[in-house]
């Protein structure tokens, strides 16, 4: 299998150590275990108000939801659209990034990475929650704000053409 970038280039590109090992096992590898990689990037809809706490009037921890869907055809050529819900938690100054420009119905992108938790809830079942812990977010207008900016672009009179 082939993604354009051997693994070996791959390798010496990510990590120097192997670039300077002579052995066919790097000395990354041998000395203990290989990196990887927990990352991801979000561009959707805020759905509800972010939620955010001061924890120990020390810092802050905000909370809020995302909405990104897919379009797609279904056998019958009919356009479906299918809506994924996220869960996001931002902590510091991202916590107060949010407070101060992130609204319900934004159009936000989040990059962080995946985490996973597992409880067991009133009934007694394990359920398994899924996080995304925020890195980096920015906040654009919410969609309604763009289609209202595109909408009034529309209306304004068109700028007369210059006679040749």
């Amino acid at each position: 299998m082939t993604f354009g970038l051997t693994m070996k280039r791959f390798n010496s590109a990510l990590f120097p150590a192997f670039r300077q090992s002579k052995s066919p096992v790097p000395k990354l590898a041998q000395t203990r275990s290989l990196i990887y990689l927990n990352k991801i990037h979000l561009l959707g809809c805020v759905g509800q108000a972010p939620q955010v706490r001061e924890v120990d009037n020390k810092y802050k921890i905000a909370y809020f939801s995302l909405a990104t869907s897919v379009f797609f055809n279904d056998s019958e050529g009919n356009l479906l659209k299918k809506t994924e819900w996220h869960k996001v938690t931002a902590f510091r100054a991202q916590a107060e990034y949010v407070e101060k420009a992130v609204r319900k119905g934004n159009y936000v992108y989040v990059e962080g990475s995946v985490q996973y938790k597992q409880y067991i809830n009133k009934e007694g079942v394990e359920v398994t929650a899924t996080n995304i812990l925020a890195n980096f977010i920015k906040a654009t207008k919410s969609n309604k704000q763009i289609l209202e900016k595109n909408l009034q672009e529309t209306l304004e009179e068109p700028p007369k053409q210059e006679e040749i």
